[in-house]
């Protein structure tokens, strides 16, 4: 199995899932949507290239939206948060 590049709880996997779906649905933020699709697929073991690939996105943004998560998860748990 590959090493995760990401390493959620299953309570944040759960939080950033049910986000993504509300923000697919209201159709507002599509940013952010992206943002959380490469997180989760970066905790499933795929790597910066493939979720860059599979998501459109270059290798450097994948990146920096791994290092930004790491970031908070170290200081305020993901799931806790309370932003929209």
């Amino acid at each position: 199995m590959k090493s995760r590049i990401i390493n959620l709880t299953q309570e944040e996997r759960t939080f950033l899932k049910s986000k993504h779906r509300e923000l697919r649905k209201a159709k507002g933020n599509t940013n952010l949507a992206y943002r959380i699709n490469a997180i989760l697929l970066l905790d499933q073991g795929l790597s910066f290239n493939d979720v860059a690939k599979y998501l459109l996105l270059d290798d450097d943004t994948i990146s920096n939206i791994s290092n930004i998560s790491n970031a908070a998860s170290n200081t305020v748990p993901l799931a806790n948060t309370n932003n929209t």
